[in-house]
């Protein structure tokens, strides 16, 4: 346990002893039909320029990357429905 974590908390903790490989891709967890796929195929029709012109992370940058706006956008669709 570590230190200073009180006793009687509820949390999800590192199992480091687990052991687990999966070789697989976005699209092959996801279902032809599952509504994901639907939100981005919407997202990816929207003109998105507003968004990404607010991007201030660039190629010459330091530090991590921006994530993609269609990203969010579709992640905030999709907890919408």
């Amino acid at each position: 346990m570590a230190k200073g974590r009180p006793a009687g908390l509820r949390l999800e903790t590192a199992v480091r002893t687990q052991i687990e490989f999966q070789q697989s891709s976005l699209d092959d967890l996801l279902s032809f039909e599952h509504r994901a796929r639907q939100v981005w195929d919407y997202v990816e029709e929207l003109d998105l320029s507003e968004l990404y012109g607010r991007v201030q992370t660039t190629v010459s940058s330091s530090g991590r990357p921006a994530i993609d706006p269609a990203i969010l956008v579709s992640l905030w669709l999709y907890a919408t429905l």
